[in-house]
């Protein structure tokens, strides 16, 4: 008797994966597809105030525009509802959403409102999720837990081979948003690459 042999079936052993550095003033999510992690197979999208960091840079960076709101429920919700979107569009399989720094400061309350609104929604999607610690994923990236934008920057740099900076014409030595924002969002679904 010959062995069975199925030729029409094509498995694709690949995973989709979204890792977000979530925050009120410049959110971001990064989605990765496929099976060995890289720079080129991820997507990221940000949401923010300034006109002149709205747009397309490079081909897989997109910043969009903070929808006006005249509450700040209704600002948490437009948030939400952008990201959930994405994340639905994109068939993503798990999540990652970066835990709140229990050193924190400032408006420690509005951050936990609007993050447990997108946590909430992406539990009700029956989305399988992660929260990793701020220092797990400083530490996944850099090999120290209190790592600065800087240094989670150059580790970036040296494991992509992708200027950020330059996209932007950033030329200021401190990191600041988008950029620290795609750099954490990048290494968050890595980690949750990983971790799945």
């Amino acid at each position: 008797m010959a062995p069975l042999v199925f030729h029409s079936l094509n498995i694709s052993m690949q995973k989709v994966v979204a890792g977000i550095d979530y925050s009120l003033s410049c959110p971001c999510l990064c989605i990765y597809t496929g099976d060995t992690f890289s720079f080129d197979n991820c997507k990221f999208y940000y949401v923010l105030s300034s006109k002149k960091l709205v747009g397309t840079f490079g081909k897989n960076i997109f910043g969009s525009l903070t929808k006006e709101h005249t509450l700040e429920p209704q600002r948490y919700e437009n948030l939400a509802n952008h990201f959930i979107d994405i994340i639905e569009q994109n068939g993503v399989q798990y999540v990652g959403v970066e835990g709140y720094a229990m050193g924190g400061s400032g408006r420690v309350f509005s951050i936990g409102e609007n993050t447990g609104l997108l946590k909430y929604k992406i539990y009700k999607m029956s989305v399988p999720f992660i929260i990793p610690p701020p220092t797990v994923i400083k530490k996944f990236a850099t090999g120290k837990g209190n790592a600065n934008k800087e240094i989670m920057y150059e580790h970036f740099f040296k494991q992509t081979g992708v200027d950020i900076k330059a996209l932007y014409g950033y030329t200021k030595t401190t990191i600041g948003s988008p950029i620290s924002d795609i750099v954490d969002s990048y290494f968050i679904a890595k980690y949750t690459f990983t971790n799945f």
